[in-house]
């Protein structure tokens, strides 16, 4: 055995330290369940991955925190302490499992040592660990301070000009770096820590990770709950990391074709623990994505927590970069990343900005619970590919609130990364000049809004104000575009083709160049297409349409559909929808809804000012000096004839629903809707009807409410193309997932098959055998016995053999029990038995054909005359007898099925049943979910508990997903939570989910009671 030993000081000051140990195995042999055991002048008050066995005087004993205790050859464990003690002796006189072991130079110089020599000069930290540093402070003074600050301490840096050389890092949780405020506190990160290769100026991180073990069973989208292996290691506190590989499915699933990594996990979650059961985990928050039992990784990680940066402008000495250039500059400091938050939990940025930085101003990457406020990103040299020049960058960050951020000049505003996804953040852009970019990842409920987005659309032709990988590209995956929540309140656009949504509150939006599709929201919003084709989507509201020409450029056409056609020559022929004044550049004005001219002012911009204060001018105030025949009598006239779009064909039209995730009390829907037509649907604009609480739409957006109807515009393109497909999704909230009733596409009504979300599988067929088993002979032998002759000692009986079939049966046989015993038998031949005498035919009565009786006598010596008892008969039915119908097994049609007074077993089979069980208790029988769904629906009319009817369910594989046949697992009027075989009740409805979408998959209609019971069920 040979153990070595490293240490190092994670902070120190009066009266304490933290100190990490890693206790190395450099033998040929397993350290079986080892042991660490020293003296200590002080008392440990903290320890991670580790745990205390044994406490002697000041002699201690440490073990692993968990089963795993052995030390494999080559293999490193660690274990962290903090210590309280007044003399600052370190641990010493330590073994490993009784043996003294090898040291680093590093540790042999804290531990062998008689005491380490505190600092000399007194500590800056107040008792409340406060400590005020000034501009004379230099890079490598802040890092010792940094280190070496207590537990929750706070450094503050005065107002001024900061010199730094070098990065500062940040390895430690529960530390705060605060400036005077941003322009107050100047820090400078000179050249020479540029030329000495550090890629960042603040880097917070921990890569401290430990493997947990595989999920072993599946985690839906919302679930909170983990079920591992008991050896997880796992606390109650520990931050968790999820994953779970690529695979060439996966990428199926989602659509790329192009990316197809396979070592880049795009399914990734974080969360804290809050309890531990064994191998039941239970997180604060529920699991990001979908995720396999058997193939999601589960790992501890040592994230750093409540560590706060705030007040202060980073800046360098590189002079002052071309906004417009984009490319690479500073090739050597390609990468750079001013500020860079890598494994925290709960971290604090606020009142910072970076101007003209080398690249990237802020990473986050692995943050869970980020709060960021008032982060400022202005100027960066190198905006070329590669990773460059963004502004914000999110890349597996979860759960964050970034809240006024602002950014000028850079290559991206707010972006997503690629290789990776970010979920659950919501974040607030006051102003950028940049787009809000989606790399390429399977981000989902993001959201973000911008204020103001002010393009240069001569200068700046990078990108549209919104961009999303919709596939085809190799620096990253395709990201749903319908999955993310993108909305502006001002906006000046780009020369791309740019799709804007706008916020309820009232907005501007230009599209400047490029062919637009601008869409307003709730509020009162001024849509501006600029040059090019747009479509302008007023929304809810009072909404006015500013175009670019006088009226007599265009000529205006009002369509069957609502919409206005406003042709204005080559490249600027715009559609109008849901506007309700439209204004032209002569101030000329067209009252929709009237169709009449007025001439009003000219059209100005409003400023962003106006509309965040909810100020914009009121149209309808517009001073009208004249008629409009009066001064315009020679142009161009409203045309009076309508052009009707392209009939949509029903039949054209495949609507595909599915349901994306599943937890208790709600659920994501996608609807998928293919044009398998020759035409495009412009403008396409859906409406249905759900029974349900829709709180989100991705891929859509919300124009009007009615009840349960819902009209919604597509985000994604404003032409749904020939041969196409375009697919939106919502989140609702129901007992169960809710499919849409009804649907239509620009008015017409589309065929929807809600059926094809039921899932299950056909009747076993062994089972539905012994429901109806096949006739046999015994079925149709009719026996009747008598005594023909008496004497004192014996008597003479015979039994008749009658076939009431329609077929022959062959070789007939009888068996009874008689309390005398058989002398003579004539037409049959005896055996006598234990159990009694067995009596085969003979001559004749080996062939019965239909209606013929197999007459046998026999004599018999005793004095009691018994007839036969336990008298049955066999036989060989040749050919298929007609059965008649007992009315209690249904077939694949809708079944009246009437039972008797006597307890009956009731099987409808396929089709719409109604069920009647009569007196005496009787069972109600399915063996498919297919056989009672919510579209054929059984009704049970008589059930009586009392009676002791029972509806057994015992043949159905309640999960579809598990091996072997599961059962239902009763959850009474709870709603479904996305675990397959729940079965629940809705008043008299009984339902049943077999593959955890929450999807009604069984649905039996119950009369005669007020709720159910699992008692009421075999199940």
């Amino acid at each position: 055995m040979r153990p070595f030993i490293d240490a190092s000081l994670s902070s120190q000051w009066n009266g304490g330290f933290v100190m990490e140990i890693f206790l190395s195995n450099q033998g040929t042999q397993s350290i079986v369940d080892y042991r660490v055991e020293f003296t200590l002048d002080g008392t440990i008050t903290d320890i991670w991955d580790g745990v205390v066995e044994a406490h002697s005087g000041d002699r201690y004993t440490i073990v692993d925190d968990d089963t795993d205790n052995d030390i494999a050859p080559g293999e490193t464990v660690r274990f962290k302490v903090k210590v309280l003690t007044e003399s600052g002796r370190m641990p010493f006189e330590l073994t490993v499992n009784g043996t003294t072991p090898e040291f680093s130079p590093e540790a042999q110089t804290l531990l062998l040592a008689e005491t380490v020599e505190t600092q000399s000069v007194a500590s800056p930290f107040d008792d409340n660990g406060q400590a005020i540093v000034g501009p004379d402070t230099t890079a490598a003074e802040l890092q010792a301070l940094i280190d070496d600050a207590p537990e929750g301490a706070t450094l503050h840096l005065a107002a001024g000009d900061y010199r730094f050389d070098a990065m500062i890092a940040i390895s430690r949780s529960d530390i705060s770096i605060v400036g005077a405020g941003r322009g107050e506190t100047r820090i400078t990160f000179t050249d020479e820590a540029l030329a000495a290769g550090d890629s960042h100026a603040f880097l917070v991180e921990s890569k401290a990770t430990q493997f947990a073990g595989y999920l072993q069973q599946n985690a839906a989208l919302g679930d909170d709950t983990l079920s591992l292996k008991t050896d997880h290691g796992l606390q109650a506190g520990d931050t968790v990391r999820i994953w779970q590989d690529n695979t060439e499915e996966y990428f199926a699933e989602i659509g790329d074709t192009s990316w197809q990594k396979l070592n880049a996990p795009l399914r990734t979650s974080m969360a804290k623990v809050v309890s531990v059961d064994g191998g039941t985990v239970m997180l604060d928050r529920g699991v990001h994505f979908d995720f396999d039992g058997g193939a999601a990784k589960i790992q501890r990680y040592d994230a750093l927590e409540n560590v706060t940066l705030r007040g202060f402008t980073l800046g360098y000495e590189l002079g002052t970069p071309d906004k417009a250039s984009f490319s690479n500059t500073l090739p050597d400091l390609a990468g750079y990343q001013a500020i860079k938050l890598n494994g925290t939990v709960a971290a604090h940025l606020s009142d910072i900005e970076v101007v003209n930085g080398p690249s990237t101003a802020f990473e986050f990457a692995l943050s869970l619970d980020l709060h960021a406020d008032s982060l400022g990103a202005h100027g960066a040299f190198n905006k070329g590919s590669g990773g460059n020049g963004y502004a914000f960058e999110l890349r597996e960050s979860y759960d964050g609130t970034l809240s006024n951020l602002e950014d000028s000049g850079m290559r991206h505003s707010v972006l997503f990364a690629s290789w990776r996804s970010s979920v659950g953040n919501d974040i607030h852009v006051t102003s950028t000049d940049r787009d809000i970019n989606f790399h390429g990842g399977q981000d989902h409920g993001n959201s973000v809004h911008v204020e103001r987005s002010l393009r240069d659309a001569d200068s700046d032709g990078l990108s549209p104000v919104v961009w999303y990988n919709d596939g085809g590209e190799t620096f990253g995956a395709i990201t749903e575009a319908g999955a993310n929540q993108i909305t502006f309140d001002y906006v000046i656009g780009s020369r791309r083709d740019d799709t804007i949504q706008g916020t309820d509150n009232g907005v501007y939006l230009d599209g400047a160049l490029g062919h637009d599709t601008l869409i307003g929201g709730a509020g009162n919003d001024i849509l501006r297409g600029g040059r090019g084709n747009d479509v302008l989507d007023g929304g809810a509201g009072i909404d006015t349409a500013h175009m670019e020409q006088n009226h007599d450029a265009y000529t205006v056409r009002f369509d069957d559909d609502g919409s206005i056609h406003m042709a204005g020559g080559s490249e600027d022929t715009d559609t109008l929808v849901g506007i309700e004044r439209v204004l032209f550049a002569d101030g000329i004005m067209l009252d929709v809804a009237t169709r009449t001219l007025s001439q009003g002012e000219v059209p100005s911009a409003p400023t962003p000012e106006e509309i965040l204060a909810g100020a914009e001018e009121d149209m309808s105030d517009i001073a009208v000096s004249s008629p409009i025949s009066d001064v315009l009598e020679s142009g161009a006239e409203i045309a009076d004839e309508t052009v009707t779009a392209p009939t949509i064909t029903a039949s054209d039209m495949e609507v595909g629903l599915s349901v994306v995730s599943r937890w208790t009390s709600g659920y994501v829907m996608r609807v998928e809707i293919a044009n398998h037509s020759a035409s495009d649907v412009a403008r396409p604009e859906i409406s249905f009807t759900l029974p349900a609480e829709i709180t989100t739409f991705y891929g859509a957006t919300l124009l009007a409410r009615d009840g349960d109807t819902y009209r919604i515009a597509y985000d994604g393109s404003d032409t749904l193309k020939a041969d196409g497909v375009m697919r939106f999704s919502f989140k609702a909230y129901a007992p169960v997932s809710e499919a849409p009733t009804s649907l239509t596409l620009n008015g017409t009504d589309l065929t929807l098959h809600p059926e094809d979300l039921v899932a299950g599988e056909a009747a076993d067929p062994v089972l539905l055998d012994a429901l109806a088993p096949a006739p046999t002979a015994a079925d149709f032998l009719v026996l009747t016995s008598q005594v023909t002759k008496t004497w004192s000692g014996g008597y003479m009986s015979e039994v008749l053999v009658t076939n009431t079939s329609d077929v022959v049966i062959e070789q007939p046989s009888v068996s009874f029990h008689l309390p005398g015993t058989i002398t003579d038998m004539w037409n049959g031949e005896y055996t006598a038995t234990e159990e009694g005498y067995v009596v085969n035919a003979l001559n004749g009565g080996t062939v019965l054909d239909p209606g013929e009786t197999w007459r046998v006598s026999y004599k018999v010596r005793d004095d009691s005359q018994a007839l036969p008892e336990n008298l049955n008969a066999e036989g060989e039915l040749v050919g298929i007898p007609t059965v008649e119908d007992d009315g209690l097994i249904g077939g694949e049609s809708d079944d009246v099925l009437l039972g008797t007074a006597a307890s009956d077993t009731l099987y409808g089979g396929l089709g719409a049943d109604s069920l009647t069980g009569g007196e005496g208790g009787d069972r109600f029988v399915y063996l498919s979910t297919y056989e009672s769904t919510p579209f054929d629906s059984d009704i049970i009319v008589d059930f009586d508990r009392g009676e002791g009817d029972l509806i057994d369910l015992s043949g159905i594989d309640a999960d579809l997903a598990s091996e072997g046949e599961q059962a239902f697992a009763w959850v009474g009027n709870a709603a479904f939570s996305g675990t397959a075989g729940e079965l629940r009740n809705e008043g008299g409805l009984v339902q049943g989910d077999v593959n955890g979408d929450g999807v009604v998959d069984l649905q039996i209609n119950v009369l005669g009671v007020d709720g159910l019971r699992t008692e009421d069920f075999l199940l």
